[in-house]
């Protein structure tokens, strides 16, 4: 059965009995937070499914969106380091929900239908989707309010990162709240990256999104079309960004301009210093 019904919260267990059926949970990173943002990779990982054969596509296009099987090197660790640096920054943990299973086995920014081909590989899609269901849903409970940022690698401009946000559907909730700054001003995440020295296209002033950078599935179902009313950016790295020597320093920035734009539209707060 490939479709399944996204309004239904499936519980992740925290362990479970080891055995060639049951391997999910190793496969993903799954972490609940308290911070109102979501650090999501679905590209990055290289592992294997037990009991998946690789996907072979038939009648999907081959093209940026469609049916692609390489994976996003470096955006699996990149996205745990901003996650630890985030939570530094800001005394609490962001939610992270990491794919490590390898593309060419199940892809989870494409829809059920066109992201896996095996049961094996459903199983893992199935977690990773309703964990994200989880986080959306409670963050909007405990906030009125979140944000998923979706971490991939592009090849296209090593020294650039491609924001995506559907040109603005996927962030529309930002908007209603406060008006076009926190999406297009310099308190946008994409004016906040820019400003730490980040070349981010198009830039907080600028339109539209680059073609094929405009965010997938992900961005698409959680920050417009699934109804959590959360806003989801989509960041396609390029590869001087996800590079080992370099990743590090990325991701500090990162986490920076993160904490700043949350703490403008997210009401987070950085911690008190001494504890007073």
């Amino acid at each position: 059965m490939r479709g399944w019904p996204w309004s239904v919260v499936v519980a992740v267990a925290v362990s479970v009995t080891r055995g060639p059926a049951q391997e999910p949970l190793d496969l993903l990173r799954l972490e609940h937070g308290e911070l109102p943002i979501v650090i999501s990779a679905p590209h990055g990982g290289s592992r294997d499914i037990p009991g998946s054969t690789a996907r072979r596509g038939a009648g999907l296009e081959r093209r940026p969106g469609g049916f692609v099987v390489a994976r996003d090197g470096g955006t699996e660790e990149l996205a745990g380091l901003v996650a630890a640096a985030l939570t530094e920054r800001l005394g609490a943990r962001p939610w992270v929900v990491v794919n490590r299973a390898h593309r060419r086995f199940m892809d989870p920014n494409r829809r059920p239908e066109e992201a896996y081909e095996d049961a094996a590989a459903e199983r893992v899609y199935r977690h990773y989707h309703a964990f994200l269901t989880e986080a959306c849903t409670t963050m909007r409970q405990r906030h009125g309010a979140g944000l998923v940022i979706d971490f991939h690698g592009q090849g296209s401009e090593a020294g650039t990162v491609f924001r995506g946000t559907g040109n603005g559907l996927s962030t529309a909730s930002l908007v209603r709240r406060f008006g076009p700054r926190a999406v297009v001003g310099a308190e946008s995440l994409a004016g906040e990256l820019r400003q730490r020295g980040v070349l981010v296209h198009p830039g907080p002033l600028e339109r539209p999104e680059q073609a094929g950078f405009t965010g997938g599935f992900i961005t698409k179902h959680y920050g417009a079309a699934g109804g959590f009313d959360v806003a989801a950016v989509q960041l396609e790295f390029g590869a001087s960004y996800r590079k080992q020597e370099a990743r590090a320093g990325v991701a500090a920035v990162v986490a920076d301009a993160i904490a700043a734009h949350a703490i403008n539209f997210l009401g987070c707060r950085r911690p008190a210093v001494g504890g007073h």
